[in-house]
């Protein structure tokens, strides 16, 4: 335990690393909007009703692409401020990206829009496991020294 002065907050970094994460976050959301709306148009589920299965709809891959930036803008410095602060964007980014994936897959099974919601969602539990593992790992080498 420190006795003193608290710890001063560091602003100037913490904005960075949030405009940082913002842009990976435009990055990743664009390439899982493009990833999520190309599976949905290869398994016939798009919002038009003429959709043939094996065919790309490529004015949904565009608009999830579209979508996937903004999202990814506003969700991506929340999560880094909430949840991935401690573990880094590093190690918290490939899992960001496969729960994403894995949530919109599942969600493209019903429809692109409920893919939207599903997406958001595996975001969300992958950084939570992620940052739940981290902190167990933290807490078990303290426990050794």
């Amino acid at each position: 335990m420190r006795i003193g002065r608290p710890k001063r907050l560091d602003l100037e970094g913490l904005v960075l690393d949030a405009v940082l994460s913002m842009l990976a976050g435009i990055g990743a959301g664009g390439l899982c909007g493009i990833a999520i709306a190309t599976f949905a148009s290869l398994i016939g589920h798009t919002v038009r009703y003429d959709a043939r299965v094996g065919h790309l709809d490529l004015g949904l891959i565009s608009v999830s692409f579209a979508v996937g930036m903004v999202l990814g803008a506003f969700i991506s410095p929340i999560a880094y401020l909430t949840l991935c602060r401690k573990v880094g964007m590093g190690k918290a980014l490939l899992p960001a990206i496969v729960g994403t994936l894995l949530g919109g897959f599942v969600g493209d099974l019903w429809d692109p829009l409920v893919a939207v919601l599903t997406g958001i969602a595996g975001f969300v539990v992958a950084l939570s496991w992620t940052a739940y593992k981290d902190s167990a790992s933290r807490r078990a080498s303290r426990r050794q020294m």
